[in-house]
């Protein structure tokens, strides 16, 4: 088992590596189009439509980065349009940032693009190995997302202290704040 955990680690490895350099010639035009510089600024976009608000702090620590590589970062997404600072709710000292609709729109443009690239790839596997592959690839995403850190539980719940759902119909009732400082 240990030899077959290792095969996988080297075969998930040159995968990425492969999916990247086949993927960076198609995604950089995309990525300036949408107004994104890098593949981290369309990752914390993609996080903040799939898990809701965050604090700055806690992407960074599901993210596992300093939070100092995603201040500046986020600071453009706000400039751009990308990102909303809003207050929270329970914490008048933190805000939290939001997705706009335009990052929706972009994210969703980056997913599609991403599938058509693979469309062809993904078609040459037959059904049971696709099923197969999507079944383990949720299991990989998952086990990564828990050893992320203290952040998120399993399934992407954020633990106490984080915002919970409740809070985002909150932030939709209360509308846009500026806010003068990011927490991290």
């Amino acid at each position: 088992m240990e030899e077959q955990r290792r095969e996988a680690g080297w075969l998930l490895w040159q995968s990425l590596s492969y999916l990247g350099r086949m993927l960076r010639p198609q995604m950089e035009p995309l990525l300036r189009d949408v107004g994104l510089n890098s593949p981290l600024e369309a990752w914390v976009l993609h996080l903040l439509r799939h898990r809701g608000p965050q604090r700055l702090v806690d992407i960074a620590r599901g993210m596992r980065l300093p939070v100092s590589t995603l201040s500046d970062l986020t600071e453009r997404l706000v400039a751009e349009g990308l990102l909303r600072r809003m207050p929270h709710p329970r914490d008048r000292r933190s805000v939290v940032l939001v997705a706009t609709e335009r990052a929706a729109d972009g994210v969703a443009r980056l997913h599609a693009a991403v599938a058509e690239r693979l469309a062809g790839p993904l078609a040459e596997l037959d059904d049971g190995t696709l099923e197969q592959l999507t079944v383990g690839l949720r299991a990989l995403a998952e086990a990564l997302e828990r050893a992320a850190g203290p952040c998120y539980e399993p399934g992407g719940v954020p633990q106490p202290g984080s915002v919970r759902a409740g809070d985002v119909e909150a932030w939709r009732d209360a509308g846009p704040r500026p806010a003068s400082n990011v927490e991290g």
